[in-house]
């Protein structure tokens, strides 16, 4: 039973294409961002063509995998997470790593209970979007319980129960916390469609 709240981010469950992979994003993160970004953090597109951090209830591009970067002295760094505020070397390339991927199916635990909701949607949990470690670098976002929906549009559409949780042993619906797995259901990429 999904009885203790141990969000984990949106993790990576598998892709219909196969395995699940990153995408590179050359110069991902404009120098001297100053929002901290964890792996398995959902971020989005800015106007620039740069991640940010993604935002409860608004479209996004993907989840946060991780950065490699050069410093000014040029020696390289490759970390699970974007620390706010670095600075990086711009004649030296740097990439961010997200798993973008429209199809890509992740798991993510509710902060609350879920009845049986296959093909509803719901949102990012807003005081949980941008939490986690910063001592180990990972999210624990989870997603909202309440927000929901049969028939509206929200950022995550549930195509099933997780059969494995990630923290929490047994797994049901209804359960306290209950573990799904999730697409992404308002994609930067493609055209929203709303819940079933």
């Amino acid at each position: 039973m999904s009885a203790t709240l141990n969000g984990y981010g949106l993790r990576p469950a598998y892709s219909p294409q196969g395995m699940a992979a990153a995408r590179r994003y050359d110069y991902g993160i404009a120098s001297g961002y100053g929002t901290g970004i964890l792996k398995y953090q959902p971020v989005a597109l800015n106007s620039s063509g740069q991640l940010i951090a993604a935002t409860a209830a608004a479209d996004f591009l993907g989840v946060f995998a991780g950065v490699t970067y050069f410093d000014s002295s040029g020696i390289p760094h490759s970390y699970d997470q974007w620390i706010a505020g670095t600075t990086y070397e711009s004649t030296n390339l740097m990439y961010v790593y997200v798993w973008d991927d429209p199809n890509e199916v992740f798991q993510i635990q509710a902060d609350g209970s879920l009845a049986q909701s296959i093909g509803g949607q719901v949102d990012f949990t807003s005081a949980t979007i941008g939490s986690g470690s910063t001592v180990v670098g990972l999210s624990t976002c989870t997603a909202s319980a309440s927000s929901l929906t049969t028939s509206g549009q929200k950022q995550l559409r549930i195509v099933e129960l997780a059969p494995s949780p990630a923290m929490n042993g047994v797994n049901a619906w209804g359960d306290a916390y209950t573990e799904v797995r999730v697409m992404i259901a308002r994609s930067q990429y493609i055209a929203n469609k709303v819940a079933v």
